[in-house]
């Protein structure tokens, strides 16, 4: 009878921990919303996910915005289009057969009240 309890209570433990790994896999395809399209963040993100295409350039990299805000540009490429997927728990990067123009730049100086 005691060794029937340790039994099922190793059983149970396995279940838990089994159950546990496969909810964190899972979170994480929920967090990053598989599906959604995207845009690779910078030039070495692309490249590194074999999405970059080639790179552009801007006659200028400061556009003035009003309320005196302004948008510098730090980089221009082409990529394929692509979206996260979740493959039996894994999130992998799953390309598109579109493409898409990403500006990578930052924004500042905007009167965030009006």
């Amino acid at each position: 009878m005691k060794n029937s309890i340790i039994l099922f209570s190793l059983i149970i433990l396995l279940c838990l921990e089994a159950i546990a790994c496969n909810f964190n896999k899972m979170h994480k395809c929920i967090t990053y919303k598989t599906g959604v399209p995207r845009a690779s963040a910078t030039t070495t993100e692309s490249i590194a996910n074999k999405l970059f295409c080639h790179a552009m350039k801007s006659d200028t990299s400061l556009y003035n915005i009003e309320n005196n805000g302004h948008f510098v540009i730090s980089g221009v490429w082409i990529e394929h289009k692509w979206s996260y997927e979740c493959d039996n728990g894994n999130l992998k990067i799953k390309p598109d057969t579109g493409l898409q123009l990403v500006v990578e730049g930052k924004l500042s100086g905007i009167d965030k009240e009006q």
